[in-house]
């Protein structure tokens, strides 16, 4: 194998492994629309205010860390899900529409959903179990970012 072709394996392979991904749900594929049973408390307007209120809040601080902070929604999506990951430098958070459409959950709950994954960036220590070993533990515990998310 020449040398070019084992470098983009190896590197396929360390961007495979260097995700790490926290997310508040464990993986369904149950979709808002199969368990919804009621209108979302809020609109697609204010699900973006928060959003960029917290992008706007918590980027700096992220960039004092090194990281660059990008807080993603998608309020079309169906999953029932939120999720922090780090790859090269980037601090993300996603949030999908399905979650935030659920009846029960209000503007607060969901502003606390955003600060319990940002939690799992600036929350500190204790750190979670890293799902891949060569990717490292970078992502504060569960307990540790609803502690965050509630300060």
């Amino acid at each position: 194998m020449s040398f070019v072709l084992k470098g983009l394996v190896l590197f396929s392979f360390l961007i495979s492994t260097s995700q790490v991904f926290a997310t508040f749900l464990p993986e369904s594929d149950l979709l808002q629309a199969q368990a919804a049973v009621g209108p979302a408390q809020f609109s697609e307007a204010e699900f973006n205010q928060v959003i960029e209120r917290l992008q706007k809040l918590y980027g700096p601080e992220v960039a004092t860390f090194g990281g660059k902070l990008s807080i993603k929604g998608d309020w079309r999506a169906e999953k029932l899900n939120a999720a922090a990951s780090q790859l090269f430098g980037n601090w993300n958070v996603v949030i999908t529409g399905g979650l935030a459409r659920r009846p029960e959950l209000t503007l607060d709950g969901f502003t606390l959903i955003l600060c319990h994954e940002l939690g799992h960036h600036l929350g500190g220590f204790a750190f979670g179990k890293a799902q891949n070993p060569l990717a490292g533990s970078w992502a504060a515990s569960e307990g540790q970012s609803d502690y965050y998310a509630t300060q």
